[in-house]
């Protein structure tokens, strides 16, 4: 490897985890990527107890001389699991790049001038301490479009991520400054859904900005990711479990950003509905209306928020509404896409 560590402008962080049937994938987009500078590429795997390290350990063997010397190649020692918020945390303490872009081993990026695009646009707007962009959704592989909070705007800040419904923007999108690490808090580790809060401590340091590209594909209902494990949930006591605790940890961002309590109430009024939601998956009515009770907001996330609040003094007609939800949704989806078509 004869690249320079003081050369190295951007540097990718990969973390894995379970991941043997895509990791190829994902690192296929990392290591096509065509730039006019150094990267480098920081792995973790996280202890998986299939696979994935003998696969990556495989791929990187296999990769050609001329990109194994101009490419620096870390593959972090990942005999302890950790969890994927500390993985991030030890490719990020392992980088020596200006700028970070991070990738989960079961997506993929799907554009060979992500990086270099992402770099030109971050060193030409001083202000922007993140760049991301959409990313196509793949399922049971078909992929498609999708809409993402991020899109909305070019130039966003902190209060548009922190309200943003569901999650801002793809992990995969993800390109900011390595100074991430003197502002990400101690309790980061142990927060829920950590890409939350990348986003906001990244946006924090300066901006948000939107490529309009989509340069990444997000896998969901893939082996072991987040949304399989919810789609398994079927008493929904992980939901309730996960979102309780974000309410916890929204806490401490008020603690944080005081002048964003405003933005993080929006965002606590959806995370009690999502864990009302929970409630009453498990059939637990009463904590499914005293946790809508308090999720009422002035600027509703979509209407199905709001027909729950109005319809939670009533338990049958919440546990109909819910038992139709899904069906419901899908011919909103599919409305949605004709139109669109």
């Amino acid at each position: 490897m004869n690249v320079s560590m003081s050369d190295i402008k951007v540097s990718v962080c990969i973390i894995s985890f379970n991941q043997q049937n895509y990791i190829r994938q994902c690192l296929d987009g990392v290591f096509s990527q065509k730039t006019n500078f150094k990267y480098e590429v920081i792995i973790r795997d996280d202890c998986s107890t299939d696979n994935t390290y003998l696969t990556i350990i495989e791929y990187i063997d296999a990769l050609d001389e001329e990109k194994k010397k101009n490419i620096k190649i870390t593959v972090l020692d990942g005999t302890k699991n950790i969890g994927a918020n500390d993985n991030f945390i030890e490719t990020f303490k392992a980088s020596v790049g200006q700028w970070l872009a991070i990738c989960e081993g079961d997506d993929y990026w799907c554009d060979q001038g992500k990086l270099q695009k992402q770099y030109d646009y971050a060193i030409s707007h001083r202000d922007c301490s993140l760049v991301v962009h959409p990313a196509l959704l793949s399922e049971n592989n078909v992929v498609r479009k999708t809409s993402w909070a991020c899109m909305n705007k070019t130039i966003n800040q902190l209060s548009d991520v922190i309200r943003a419904k569901g999650q801002f923007s793809p992990t995969g999108s993800y390109f900011f400054k390595r100074e991430i690490l003197n502002v990400l808090p101690s309790w980061f580790s142990t927060a829920p859904v950590g890409d939350y809060y990348m986003e906001i401590f990244a946006t924090s340091l300066g901006s948000c900005h939107t490529i309009p590209d989509a340069m990444s594909v997000y896998r969901i209902n893939s082996t072991g990711s987040w949304s399989e494990l919810l789609k398994k949930d079927r008493n929904g006591q992980r939901i309730i479990n996960t979102y309780l605790s974000q309410l916890e940890y929204l806490d401490k961002l008020t603690e944080i950003f005081p002048s964003c309590v405003d933005d993080i109430t929006i965002k606590r009024s959806h995370t009690q509905y999502a864990a009302a939601m929970g409630y009453l998956a498990n059939g637990d009515y009463i904590n499914f209306r005293i946790l809508m009770d308090k999720s009422y907001t002035n600027g509703w996330y979509d209407n199905m928020h709001s027909i729950f609040y109005y319809l939670r003094n009533s338990r049958a007609l919440s546990m109909l509404m819910f038992r139709f939800k899904p069906a419901i949704k899908s011919a909103i989806l599919w409305g949605r896409r004709a139109f669109n078509n």
